[in-house]
């Protein structure tokens, strides 16, 4: 008998369509997250300059902020006890 935890991986796989959906998206990213896009963990808190109002650059940082939500709760519920 194996135990696994559930574990939602939509919002990976959503952020690598996102990213790799069209190459242009990853130096938009770079650009907007002032950092590496793929390191969500060390990427600014809020998108800089001019992209605070690009569509793709919002979904990215939804997207971030469900998977480090995720991160967490998997943390406290499987690692922490």
């Amino acid at each position: 008998m194996s135990i696994s935890p559930e574990v939602d991986t939509s919002p990976l796989f959503k952020l690598q369509e996102l990213m790799m959906g069209d190459p242009r998206n990853v130096f938009i990213l770079h650009k907007a997250t002032g950092g590496n896009p793929f390191e969500i963990d060390k990427v600014n808190s809020q998108p800089v300059g001019d992209y605070k109002d690009n569509a793709m650059v919002k979904e990215y940082y939804n997207l971030v902020e469900v998977i480090v939500k995720q991160y967490r709760e998997f943390g406290i519920k499987y690692v922490q006890q």
